[in-house]
C-alpha cells in the first residue's frame, strides 16, 4: 500500500530531475552556443575595438567556440579577429586550423596560412607543421593560397630555407603576385637563396615591373652569391620603371661586386636630377668602401646641393673616405 501510494511521489521526482538536467544542459551547451553565434556575428561590425573585444569575448568559450571561428577564417572581413580568437584559446585549436588547409574552400585555406602568420606574428607560436604545410601550400591549386604561403614563409626568413626548392618554380607561376612573392621569399631567405639567382636573373629580365623591383630588392639581399646578376641590374638603372630604377640600384649596393662595372654606373647617376635616385646611388656606392674611390668628389659636391639627401652621402663617405668628410657634414637621416 505504501509502495503505490509513493508512485506519484517518485514519479514527481524523477521528473523534476529530468527538468533540471534539461534545464542545465541548456544553460551549459545552447546558451553558450547561441552567444557564440551572436559574438561570431560582431567580429565583423563595429571598430576594431568592438572586433578586438568579440575576438576576446569568444576565446572564453574555449573548445566550443573553434570551429565557428575556423570557419570565420574564410572571410577577409574577419580572419584576422578569428585568427586572435584561436591562438588566445591555446594549443587545443591548431589541430583544427591545420585541418583547415586541407578543406576544399580555397578561402578557408587562404584564411588558415594567414592565421599561421598571424599566431607567429602577435603570439609567438611556432606550431612545428607550420612550415611543412605553408612549403606544400605553395603547390596550392589556387593562385592566392600559393601567394600567401609564399609570403609567410618568406617572413620566417632564414629559419625556412629548406622552402627554397619549392620557391623557385614559383617564379614561372602564371599568376604575377605569386612570382612576386616567390622572389619577395627567397630575398628574405638572403644567401641560403643563392641556387635560385639563376632563375631571379630570368624572371628579372622578362616580367612585369612590379614583379622585376621585387626581384631586385630579393637579388640585393641574396648580396654577393647574386653577382651574376650585375649587368642585368646596371642595365635596368636606364629602365623605364620608376621603381625597378630604384630596385636596381640599391640591389648593386647590396650584391657589392664587380666595383670596375657596378662604381661608374652608380657614379653616372649620382649627378642626375632625381633625388630619390642620387639618394640610392650615394648609398650603394658606400658599400662598396675604398673600392669607390672615384666617386669621392661627387659625393662631396652632393653634399653641398641644397637638395641633396646628405644623411647618405654622409654615410657613403664614412665608409669609402672617412678622411675626406667635412666636420661639418650634416647628418640627417633619408627616406
Amino acid at each position: 500500500m505504501s509502495i503505490t501510494r509513493s508512485f506519484p511521489a517518485l514519479f514527481l521526482s524523477a521528473a523534476c530531475a529530468l527538468i533540471v538536467g534539461i534545464v542545465i544542459v541548456t544553460c551549459l551547451v545552447v546558451v553558450p552556443a547561441w552567444r557564440v553565434d551572436r559574438l561570431i556575428g560582431r567580429l565583423g561590425v563595429g571598430d576594431n575595438s568592438a572586433r578586438r573585444e568579440a575576438a576576446d569575448s569568444l576565446a572564453q568559450f574555449g573548445p566550443r567556440a573553434i570551429r565557428p571561428l575556423v570557419a570565420e577564417l574564410s572571410d577577409e572581413n574577419t580572419r584576422i579577429w578569428a585568427a586572435r580568437a584561436l591562438f588566445k584559446i591555446g594549443p587545443q585549436s591548431y589541430p583544427a586550423i591545420q585541418e583547415a588547409m586541407a578543406r576544399d574552400d580555397a578561402r578557408l585555406r587562404a584564411g588558415a596560412v594567414f592565421a599561421i602568420a598571424y599566431g607567429r606574428a602577435q603570439f609567438r607560436v611556432d606550431v612545428p607543421w607550420a612550415k611543412p604545410t605553408l612549403i606544400r601550400a605553395l603547390r596550392d591549386e589556387d593562385a592566392g593560397v600559393r601567394s600567401l604561403a609564399a609570403e609567410v614563409l618568406g617572413l620566417m626568413g632564414a629559419e625556412a630555407t629548406d622552402a627554397v626548392p619549392e620557391l623557385v618554380p614559383l617564379l614561372k607561376d602564371k599568376d604575377p603576385a605569386a612570382r612576386l612573392w616567390a622572389a619577395f621569399a627567397l630575398g628574405e631567405m638572403g644567401a641560403t637563396s643563392q641556387q635560385a639567382v639563376p632563375d631571379l636573373i630570368r624572371t628579372f629580365k622578362v616580367d612585369n615591373a612590379d614583379v622585376r623591383s621585387m626581384v631586385a630588392a630579393a637579388l640585393g639581399k641574396i648580396g654577393p652569391p647574386a653577382k651574376d646578376a650585375v649587368p642585368v641590374l646596371i642595365d635596368a638603372i636606364a629602365d623605364d620603371d620608376l621603381r625597378v630604377r630604384c630596385m636596381s640600384i640599391s640591389a648593386l649596393g647590396g650584391i657589392r661586386s664587380h666595383p670596375d662595372l657596378s662604381v661608374p654606373a652608380l657614379l653616372a647617376v649620382l649627378t642626375g636630377d632625381d633625388k630619390n635616385i642620387r639618394w640610392r646611388a650615394s648609398y650603394s656606392l658606400g658599400e662598396f668602401g675604398d673600392e669607390a674611390m672615384i666617386a669621392v668628389p661627387a659625393l662631396l659636391q652632393e653634399l653641398q646641393a641644397d637638395d641633396s639627401d646628405k644623411w647618405a652621402a654622409t654615410e657613403a663617405l664614412k665608409k669609402i673616405a672617412p678622411h675626406e668628410l667635412p666636420a661639418e657634414a650634416v647628418i640627417e637621416k633619408g627616406p
